[in-house]
């Protein structure tokens, strides 16, 4: 099923004021990928300083979360930053993250709908004597039961305050999901492999399709109109931060494109049907640029300045007196003089690695062309000798032959 149909005068009027953003970007021309790419975007409202935002994703959701609270934004999740059950736990702040739609879905049912409970009988596993994880949180720490139920009451309460947010901010993170066959729900985590190998039976490893994850959207839409202001805005990104490990027997480089793209397509779906949401393009933006900018010592994790630099653009162009965005703003050219210069020893070092590593093949490949072309010209002279040589003993046969044809000649008819 199409996702927007136009007529023929409707697209030709779009692709003329779409103007230089119709066609992909040259390097002789509007170059927007490099060094940093700056996708256009179109903001449908605008974000009043100080305004209350949720936000819920991958560790990368909680970066833009830091760079919001630091610019005077009250940010729903660090309300609860510092509780111990958060700050001690081995991923801290981290503790968060929601990666698939699906649990993303089940988090704010349990937070928001009274049909829908926490299943507490079977929610937490035990994977020791009084030693119990709560997989629909990020890397889990095994604590006795009673502070996992704790831990768990903290977080739903505190994603039940969503409802004070006219802006959520959803980053999707991935599709390779584990589903429990005994709550039949979606956990966040992966369980354990002890856990797995000693009960088979418990979970089921699923990669979710366009429908599931447009299902899981369109849910989620539901519950914000039902309980969220009815002017609330909902701002979609999907994470840049690959898969880490997948169980597909595929290389993961394959597997995290079918994963990115199936929930971008859901996203533009969910976006063409609803003129309350609005998608911004952190994630090309991201993943287009210059690799050795955007991404850490790890090639994992985005580098900091990057999400600043996104998450700063995002602010101007959502702020109340934003201009009208032209692809690229001054901001961009300062990121890049003071960042590029001020990169550490470390990552230049990295950078000037790779730049030596890349000549050296260079050189390689033409000192190879190099051996090759004198290979072919050595080659070529032994063809050009021996035929050479070919002449000469032809020419020496024919004149052999010709003195023999005389010969014979004069002893048929001797000479009068």
């Amino acid at each position: 099923m199409t996702i927007l149909k136009m007529t023929s005068t409707e697209a030709l009027e779009t692709a003329r004021e779409n103007g230089v953003f119709r066609k992909y970007p040259t390097r002789d021309g509007d170059n927007r990928c490099e060094p940093i790419a700056c996708p256009r975007v179109s903001p449908s409202f605008s974000i009043s300083k100080g305004e209350k935002i949720a936000t819920m994703g991958s560790c990368f959701a909680r970066s833009i979360e830091r760079i919001l609270n630091s610019h005077g934004f009250d940010v729903l999740n660090y309300g609860i930053e510092d509780h111990p059950f958060i700050k001690n736990s081995t991923s801290g702040f981290e503790t968060l993250n929601k990666y698939a739609p699906v649990a993303m879905l089940d988090e704010l049912r349990w937070a928001l709908d009274p049909d829908h409970a926490f299943p507490d009988s079977g929610g937490f596993l035990e994977i020791g004597p009084d030693k119990w994880i709560d997989l629909h949180t990020a890397n889990p720490d095994a604590r006795p039961l009673a502070e996992i139920r704790q831990q768990r009451e903290v977080i739903t309460s505190n994603y039940r305050k969503i409802i004070d947010c006219r802006v959520v901010i959803l980053t999707l993170g991935l599709i390779e999901v584990w589903w429990d066959n005994e709550t039949h729900t979606y956990v966040n985590w992966a369980p354990p492999i002890p856990y797995l190998k000693n009960n088979p039976d418990r979970f089921s490893f699923h990669v979710l399709d366009f429908d599931e994850v447009n299902s899981s959207l369109n849910h989620i839409y539901d519950l914000l109109c039902r309980f969220l202001p009815r002017d609330f805005r909902l701002i979609l990104t999907v994470s840049p931060i690959p898969l880490q490990a997948t169980y597909r027997d595929m290389d993961i480089i394959t597997a995290n494109a079918y994963s990115k793209s199936v929930l971008r397509a859901s996203i533009d779906k969910l976006v063409q049907t609803h003129e309350n949401i609005d998608y911004y393009p952190s994630y090309e933006s991201i993943t287009l640029s210059e690799r050795h900018l955007a991404f850490g010592d790890d090639n994992v994790h985005p580098t900091m300045e990057i999400i600043q630099l996104n998450t700063q653009r995002m602010m101007q162009l959502y702020g109340e007196n934003a201009a009208l965005d032209s692809g690229k703003f001054d901001l961009l050219k300062q990121w890049i003089e003071g960042n590029f210069k001020g990169l550490s020893k470390n990552r230049l070092d990295i950078i000037i690695g790779e730049v030596e590593k890349e000549l050296s093949k260079a050189v390689f490949k033409l000192e190879k062309k190099e051996t090759e072309i004198a290979s072919l010209k050595t080659a070529l002279e032994s063809q050009q000798t021996e035929m050479l040589n070919l002449k000469i003993n032809h020419n020496a046969q024919l004149e052999l032959q010709t003195n023999t044809i005389s010969e014979l000649k004069n002893m048929i008819i001797p000479e009068t």
